[in-house]
């Protein structure tokens, strides 16, 4: 938990222990549903200026739409769904969200149902059959693929950000190239086509900039010239792990405090904490005052980052340990619920 904090050094940054979540089983009936760990950084209030799963892994074949024996009937509805994603095939999550994968040039794209941008493709392609979407006809096709995907599609894993490969990682670039560097023993690469991993992206995502040739630790030094020498060790080392470590079940994320006063560069620290590891529309947040919005954000970000928080409910540092250590946060299955609205 994160209390009200005693006035502080300028300098003075913390990376407290992850707090076993004990009382999360009084939440488990009011939040929203979330097996997958989030890492969280929290800053405290003094500051009002605003300034891997098992390294062998294996990606489950995807089902083409189809493939599966049917009837009739079924037939018929096959041939709708196809109409409607043309030569694309469907995806369904391992938390029962469906997507339309697009069959294009490059490594795989996801569009997840109901948002914006898979909305603006299946206009395109009715379009390119002659037939217009309204909007109440765009509720009724997603709604028909969806209730297709969640019957005749075998659950794949999908990944935000980071995601195991072999014996390393690979990350979404987040470009529009559709880009994936991959880092392995001693070995970094961009992959722009041949990736197996299944990658989606928010309404909110923003890309990476590309990787360097070689790295330099002392161009990231010269931006916590304000933190302690001991304490910038212990800030790169939570960097590396946050961005190694994909959002699976055998992850546990610590959760980062910074803590100083007025003028100490915690905001500042934030966002850099951000264009690093997690760029994002939406920036800082302030701490949501319920667990279902702490939900809608952990599925839609690999880092959370709320500024100037004064004070810590019992039930809320419990959920974020949860989120930390990837335990179940439940309320019901609303997962239209899980999509950011870009700002």
């Amino acid at each position: 938990m994160v209390a009200r904090p005693e006035k502080k050094s300028a300098r003075d940054i913390r990376v407290p222990s992850v707090i076993s979540p004990s009382k999360a089983a009084r939440e488990a009936a009011a939040a929203e549903k979330t097996k997958k760990p989030i890492s969280t950084v929290v800053t405290d209030a003094t500051d009002d200026t605003g300034a891997n799963e098992s390294s062998s892994a294996q990606h489950t074949a995807l089902v083409p739409v189809g493939t599966a024996p049917v009837d009739v009937a079924h037939d018929r509805f096959q041939r709708e769904v196809r109409k409607h994603i043309g030569k694309s095939d469907l995806v369904l999550g391992t938390r029962g969200e469906a997507y339309i994968r697009t069959n294009e040039k490059g490594n795989p794209q996801l569009l997840r149902l109901a948002s914006k941008k898979a909305d603006h493709w299946l206009r395109k392609v009715a379009k390119s059959n002659g037939e217009w979407l309204t909007d109440k006809k765009l509720e009724e096709v997603n709604n028909q693929l969806k209730a297709y995907a969640e019957m005749e599609l075998k659950p794949v894993d999908v990944y935000l950000r980071v995601a195991p490969y072999a014996d390393g990682i690979e990350l979404d670039l987040g470009d529009d190239e559709h880009t994936i560097v991959r880092i392995t023993p001693g070995k970094v690469e961009l992959v722009s086509e041949g990736s197996e991993t299944l990658f989606y992206r928010t309404n909110v995502t923003l890309p990476f900039v590309k990787p360097a040739e070689k790295g330099d630790l002392g161009k990231l030094k010269k931006y916590l010239k304000n933190i302690r020498p001991e304490m910038q060790v212990l800030l790169i080392a939570w960097l590396s792990y946050t961005l190694a470590h994909p959002k699976v079940s055998a992850t546990k994320f610590v959760n980062l405090a910074l803590i100083g006063g007025q003028g100490a560069g915690k905001s500042f620290l934030c966002k850099l904490i951000a264009r690093l590891i997690d760029p994002s529309q939406v920036g800082l947040q302030i701490m949501p005052k319920n667990t279902t919005d702490l939900v809608v954000a952990a599925q839609n970000a690999h880092v959370l980052l709320y500024d100037n928080t004064r004070k810590l409910s019992e039930a809320m540092s419990d959920a974020l340990c949860v989120c930390a250590t990837g335990g179940t946060l439940s309320k019901r299955k609303l997962y239209t619920c899980l999509l950011y609205t870009s700002p």
